[in-house]
């Protein structure tokens, strides 16, 4: 499922109607437009309470960590360039079935992360591009 939102200058706003519920995890994603000014690498965060995840965003769009994707509501904003910023928006979260059991997840990528595995990815092609003319 798709959250879906419109970024026109400084002002975030949601154009979906989906309903959250929380505890999923790697299935609920973010998709952005923006405005002509948002230029460059951007940046989402995601937060819950004063848990806050940022997630970089591949053509607009990202998965929603599963941290923030509990009862109550998730905050939303993002940030570009030499910063630009917007204003938070609230999706609310409904309560769901299920019982966590004692395994804990793996956590989201931090930012930082998330570069270092896109490096990896790019030396990982050029590496092989580089092996088909040898």
């Amino acid at each position: 499922m798709t959250l879906t939102f419109e970024v026109e200058n400084q002002i975030i706003h949601r154009t979906d109607t989906n309903i959250v519920v929380a505890d999923s995890k790697n299935y609920l994603h973010a998709s952005f437009t923006f405005s002509e000014e948002w230029q460059g690498a951007k940046t989402a965060i995601f937060s819950h309470g004063v848990d806050r995840y940022c997630v970089l965003l591949e053509n607009d769009a990202c998965l929603v960590p599963w941290e923030v994707i509990k009862q109550g509501s998730i905050g939303v904003t993002v940030f570009c360039g030499d910063l630009i910023t917007a204003n938070t928006v609230y999706v609310d979260v409904d309560k769901s079935g299920y019982v966590e059991g004692k395994t804990p997840n793996e956590p989201t990528p931090s930012v930082y992360q998330q570069i270092i595995a896109l490096l990896n990815d790019i030396d990982k092609k050029i590496g092989d591009a580089l092996n088909g003319y040898y």
